[in-house]
């Protein structure tokens, strides 16, 4: 079974590759050289929305030309 630091690792890799295929697509007009993410938690507590950051990612250097 793996360990925390590699399912985090292996998790993370898993959303970049993601990012980097809808940036590929032209989903995303800017052609930056580094990708940050964030998982956030949005819900509901009486009348008001209240969001979560679940978790941010270091900046990445994109994968720029890679094969994805």
């Amino acid at each position: 079974m793996k360990d925390k630091k590699e399912y985090a690792a292996h998790s993370t890799n898993e959303i970049v590759i993601r990012i980097e295929q809808d940036i590929k697509k032209g989903l995303d007009k800017q052609n930056g050289r580094y990708i940050q993410f964030r998982l956030a938690f949005i819900s509901r507590e009486n009348d008001r929305i209240v969001k979560h950051i679940l978790h941010q990612s270091d900046v990445i250097e994109r994968k720029i030309g890679a094969t994805l």
